[in-house]
C-alpha cells in the first residue's frame, strides 16, 4: 500500500513539473512572438503577412514543437488513471464480509415492466374536443 502511495506521489510530481515546463515555455514563446511581431512591424516591407513570416522562422517551428510537447504531456497525464494499481479494501469485520458475500450471490431482482399511465387515445379525443370548442368560439366572433 505504501509503494502505491509513493508511486502516485512521484507520478503527480512528474506531472506537475511537466506542466510547469509547458507553461513557462509557452509564456516565453508568446513573449518572443509578441516581440518578433513588433520588430516585424517596424522593419518589414508591406505585402508579406506576419503569419507566413512566423512560420518561416524558428518561432513557427518552436510553436509546432511546443504543441507536440503539450500532446505528450496530455498523453502522460492520461497514463495515470490507466496504470494506477487497483486497490481492494478488505474489511476486518467477518460478519460484514458474510453479509456482503450473501448480497453479491443473491439473484438480481425481477423488475416487472410498467404500464404507461398516459392514455394516448383519451388525450387525442380531449384535444379534438378542445379544438372543436375553440373553432366554434372563433366562428362566432364578428
Amino acid at each position: 500500500m505504501e509503494a502505491t502511495a509513493v508511486g502516485v506521489t512521484v507520478f503527480a510530481a512528474i506531472r506537475f513539473l511537466l506542466w510547469l515546463i509547458v507553461i513557462i515555455s509557452g509564456v516565453y514563446l508568446v513573449r518572443t512572438m509578441y516581440l518578433d511581431y513588433h520588430q516585424y512591424q517596424i522593419t518589414s516591407r508591406m505585402g508579406r503577412p506576419w503569419l507566413s513570416h512566423l512560420l518561416s522562422t524558428s518561432l513557427g517551428w518552436g510553436m509546432i514543437v511546443w504543441l507536440c510537447i503539450i500532446a505528450g504531456v496530455l498523453f502522460y497525464t492520461g497514463l495515470e488513471t490507466s496504470y494506477r494499481p487497483k486497490t481492494v479494501i478488505r474489511s476486518v469485520n467477518p460478519e460484514l464480509q458474510r453479509q456482503l458475500r450473501a448480497r453479491d450471490s443473491m439473484p438480481p431482482p425481477v423488475i416487472a415492466p410498467t404500464q404507461p399511465t398516459y392514455n394516448m387515445d383519451q388525450a387525442l379525443q380531449n384535444n379534438r374536443q378542445e379544438n372543436q370548442k375553440v373553432r366554434e368560439a372563433f366562428q362566432q366572433l364578428p
